[in-house]
């Protein structure tokens, strides 16, 4: 484990490294950050997307917790990051553990609530026909449905 935490110190410190305060500002206004906005209190470091898919390749290897420390950051640009890690991680073969695959169509609830659905629709269609019932669950279907 401490290679990943290893891993994850790294990442942070480039992510710091990559911050653009103009561009940071631009996105604060663009996704509608202020009081009373759908984006209230969302925090941007500046880091274009091109950029982080391209750390995403670099990084799919940290571990599932880290990525969980990523999901939680305050940095819009951290949580998309680790979004973009789990896709990879999950888009040829899902895990075999039932919990992450779980955790990788929740974790996107956060863009769901911004109304943003690409990744959650990637994610949703690989899991479409896992026979778990807790999946079932995590997809929102109910018995009878």
């Amino acid at each position: 484990m401490d290679g990943y935490k290893h891993m994850l110190a790294e990442l942070r410190q480039k992510l710091t490294c990559l911050s653009n305060p103009v561009d940071a500002m631009f996105l604060q206004r663009f996704f509608k950050t202020g009081p009373g906005q759908y984006g209230e209190g969302d925090i941007f470091r500046g880091i274009r997307v091109p950029l982080l898919r391209r750390l995403s390749k670099e990084y799919r290897l940290i571990h599932l917790d880290q990525e969980i420390s990523l999901l939680q950051s305050a940095y819009h640009e951290d949580r998309l990051l680790a979004l973009f890690i789990l896709v990879l991680k999950y888009a040829k073969a899902n895990s075999r553990s039932m919990w992450e695959r779980r955790i990788a169509i929740l974790a996107t609830f956060h863009f769901i609530k911004r109304e943003r659905f690409d990744e959650t629709l990637k994610i949703a269609e690989i899991l479409l026909t896992d026979k778990e019932d807790r999946m079932d669950a995590a997809r929102g279907r109910q018995e009878g449905c």
